[in-house]
């Protein structure tokens, strides 16, 4: 670097500003990169920013992505236990499994949904399946109220039975709030109504589907794939709702 004639105290300001501007760039960079492990062998006692050293709990992870700089989450195998998510902030949080390896796996414990977003939240899902869960309230593998949720990439809705309520729901329910479907599967869920993906009367709940699949799920009464209520809204753009079964609707359902 040449300074020329510069005073000895203007020297010391540059080197300050380029050191500053150098260490910040690098912050940035280190938080875009960095990511949250979380496995069942581990501890919520570790710092949790290393495969060696993960957090043992989903809930843990994301209580520490919705205060910090890190907003990624990875999931090393499979996750035991249904997990609930709450007013995390504005920032999204991805939840996912290694982008270069096996799926994860969150499986529920046949009582509730695997996971109940709801709140100021807005999480992403990718390269992780959700299965295992039941609701008779409302969404056996997903929960959302007034969350913004994305599946994406990888994301997997699948294997969550519901076979009783009017809001059953086995998939993924929508009290209120958002949920997009960018891509990824919502697949072999049953329930009474609404196999797949469940839309709510609310005045802000809705589903918009710009990608993915929604195939192979059934509802004993209506709606295999998607379930509409009156007051929500379902836009599709891209993506296929196709091969689900019901006695009414069976890939959609609209009141």
């Amino acid at each position: 670097m040449m300074f020329g004639n510069i005073g000895k105290k203007s020297k010391t300001a540059v080197l300050v500003a380029v050191l500053t501007a150098a260490c910040g760039f690098s912050a940035v960079a280190q938080s875009a990169e960095s990511s949250y492990y979380v496995s069942a062998n581990g501890s919520d006692g570790n710092n949790g920013l290393s495969e060696g050293t993960p957090f043992k709990t989903l809930a843990h992870a994301v209580g520490a992505a919705g205060k910090g700089a890190v907003k990624t989450i990875t999931v090393l195998g499979t996750l035991k236990g249904n997990s609930a998510i709450s007013n995390t902030g504005a920032a999204e949080i991805l939840i996912r499994g290694k982008p270069d390896g096996e799926k994860a796996v969150l499986q529920g414990n046949g009582e509730g949904s695997v996971l109940r977003i709801t709140g100021a939240a807005v999480i992403r899902l990718e390269n992780v399946k959700i299965t295992g869960g039941s609701n008779s309230l409302g969404g056996g593998g997903v929960y959302i109220d007034e969350a913004v949720v994305t599946l994406g990439k990888g994301g997997e809705i699948s294997g969550n039975e519901v076979p009783y309520g009017d809001y059953s729901c086995g998939g993924v329910y929508v009290l209120s709030g958002t949920f997009t479907m960018s891509g990824g599967e919502i697949s072999g869920n049953t329930a009474e109504n609404g196999g797949g993906v469940y839309i709510e009367n609310e005045s802000d709940a809705a589903f918009t589907m710009t990608g993915g699949a929604i195939s192979g799920n059934t509802a004993s009464g209506s709606g295999g794939g998607v379930y509409v209520t009156s007051g929500a809204a379902f836009t599709q753009g891209k993506g296929a709702v196709s091969g689900n079964a019901a006695k009414n609707g069976a890939d959609v359902f609209k009141e």
